[in-house]
């Protein structure tokens, strides 16, 4: 393990890291900074209008892929698999029903985890 690869990442020591972990870094800083310009854009700059957004649109991505293998799973015979996986739609649409409810609460508990 090379010293720079114990150092803590941070904006404020990003200058010192070499090769490939400095660029990746400052790579996703780019990126961070541009998704930010963007949201703000919309108008999506607070708790309570952006995670929301962030929650649903990645809980719809997660559905629409378990909804895939429940799918597949299903036709190739593996019912109890299939069964198994319906479970996280089951609870996707609730978590999505939830935030749809009461966007500033359902995204403050997400958050803290």
């Amino acid at each position: 393990m090379n010293e720079n690869s114990s150092r803590e990442l941070s904006p404020q020591g990003d200058e010192g890291l070499d090769g490939d972990v400095g660029a990746a870094f400052l790579c996703g800083k780019t990126l961070i900074r541009e998704v930010t310009t963007r949201l703000e854009g919309l108008g999506a700059t607070t708790v309570e209008t952006l995670w929301p957004r962030v929650f649903s649109l990645s809980l719809f991505a997660k559905g629409y892929e378990t909804y895939q293998a429940v799918q597949h799973l299903w036709s190739a015979g593996f019912i109890e698999d299939a069964l198994a996986l319906s479970r996280t739609l089951f609870e996707i649409e609730l978590i999505l029903k939830r935030i749809a409810a009461k966007p500033a609460e359902a995204t403050a508990a997400l958050l803290e985890g």
